[in-house]
């Protein structure tokens, strides 16, 4: 019998992307704000700011500008660092709902260059989970074209 609370899903979604670009390089583009302002933002968006405390229980956020200049603030703390090989961090919007999900990015040696490994996890519904894999996949896609532009 049900006591008529909503059941929340917990879904996930995990994307990958090649880099041209050795390990070290390619975790800096996700920890150094300098940086992740060049990529870190999907399709046509760009990030209007960036920072990040890169010490367990150190915050990062992130302010992405899209169409009419509307930005949207993914904040997070930092809960595992490896460096050059691993990031696990939590993932919520300013403004949204409460709900903390949770983002692991691994970094793996690959054939010239650097596989990304991006898991997204504890997802409220399908509606969340399928334009979060949009907005990574084209993250991703910037972070590879930032490393295909500089070498």
């Amino acid at each position: 019998m049900s006591d008529g609370a909503a059941v929340k899903e917990n879904l996930s979604l995990q994307v990958s992307r090649m880099v041209k670009a050795r390990r070290e390089r390619v975790f800096d583009a996700w920890t150094k704000p300098e940086l992740m302002h060049l990529w870190f933002a999907p399709g046509t968006m760009r990030v209007a700011h960036a920072s990040a405390d890169l010490r367990l229980g150190g915050a990062y956020r992130v302010e992405i500008q899209g169409d009419a200049e509307v930005t949207h603030i993914a904040t997070g703390v930092y809960q595992e660092i490896v460096p050059n090989e691993l990031l696990r961090f939590t993932w919520g919007w300013q403004g949204g709902p409460d709900m903390q999900s949770v983002v692991t990015v691994e970094f793996k040696d690959a054939d010239r260059g650097t596989e990304v490994i991006l898991t997204h996890e504890r997802l409220p519904d399908a509606e969340s989970r399928d334009k979060h894999r949009h907005g990574w996949i084209g993250c991703l896609e910037n972070l590879a074209a930032l490393f295909d532009r500089v070498g």
